[in-house]
């Protein structure tokens, strides 16, 4: 379609829409997808990733946050909109899965404020299956809120394959002793790999960096599980409130990444803890910083952190 074609991207939406197929095939490959599958795509942009996903699985679910784009896309896939095979969703991608996160909607949430540009009502009822993966282009700038609030669902998905900033990838699957919070928490829910690298030539606009393929398989809340076993019979809420209360120790641990992480976490708890105690039953020295430890250690000194408090 011209239109869809001619369309002009948003910098304030971070849009770079990619433009070759193969590209698209080999993201589609890296998520294993089989005609069974429902599929999340975020931000279909003009379709190149979600003509190749709708070849390959059962139902395509496409949440796109743009007005304008919704409709031309509405028109260019019409056909597989009335069959069923796609959903396309106006909405914004972190605004659906904070619903999703709570275990209640409130219907306030869900309210109709009228019909947007594109025709369609603003986000409301939608609801993400309890089976899918993720397979999409994202935006540079929430490719962290993305990930975390995707695996952090109560039902996350059993993949995700994330077209993303390839020094973001190298990052969260290179084992250097260099850990970041996002880092972190990819490697407590999942097994990271980079299935490819793609660059910035193949998208429009021309990003400043190249892109990588970033598959997360294997995902689960194994790691958050044994930690949860006193308390399995209060369930999603329990597990939900041990995952946050773990996150929180960690995001006061790279609150200032120059600092120690002995004296980060003493200015986010006070003397509520006796964090020289900790460290020391840990086996962490007084000097280390967040960066070194591993997903594991954090979930040790949170397990001894708990046992104080």
């Amino acid at each position: 379609m011209k239109q869809l074609h001619n369309f002009r991207p948003k910098r304030s939406l971070g849009q770079n829409f990619l433009t070759n197929l193969d590209v698209a095939r080999k993201i589609a490959d890296a998520g294993d997808i089989h005609n069974t599958d429902t599929v999340l795509e975020i931000g279909p942009g003009k379709g190149v990733l979600t003509q190749e996903l709708l070849v390959r699985a059962e139902k395509v679910i496409a949440v796109e946050k743009d007005d304008e784009l919704v409709a031309l896309l509405r028109k260019h896939f019409s056909k597989e909109i009335a069959e069923g095979r796609l959903v396309l969703h106006h909405g914004d991608i972190l605004d659906v899965l904070e619903k999703r996160k709570k275990k209640k909607e409130r219907r306030s949430e869900q309210r109709s404020e009228g019909a947007s540009p594109s025709g369609m009502p603003p986000s409301s009822s939608f609801l993400l299956p309890s089976s899918y993966c993720v397979v999409a282009n994202i935006p540079y700038n929430i490719t962290g809120a993305i990930i975390e609030g995707a695996l952090s669902s109560p039902t996350p998905p059993e993949r995700m394959v994330l077209l993303v900033q390839r020094e973001v990838a190298e990052r969260i699957v290179t084992r250097d002793h260099k850990e970041s919070l996002l880092s972190i928490a990819v490697n407590c829910y999942g097994t990271p790999r980079i299935a490819g690298y793609v660059s910035a030539g193949n998208f429009s606009p021309k990003p400043k960096v190249d892109s990588a393929i970033l598959a997360i398989e294997n995902i689960s809340k194994g790691f958050f599980l044994h930690l949860a076993t006193r308390s399995l019979s209060e369930g999603i809420r329990e597990m939900a409130r041990i995952e946050d209360d773990f996150f929180t120790l960690v995001r006061a641990g790279f609150a200032h990444k120059r600092k120690y992480l002995l004296s980060n976490l003493r200015s986010a708890f006070g003397g509520d803890v006796a964090w020289s105690d900790v460290f020391e039953k840990v086996g962490l020295p007084a000097t280390v910083r967040a960066e070194k430890l591993t997903p594991l250690q954090w979930r040790e000194l949170f397990v001894h952190t708990t046992r104080l408090t």
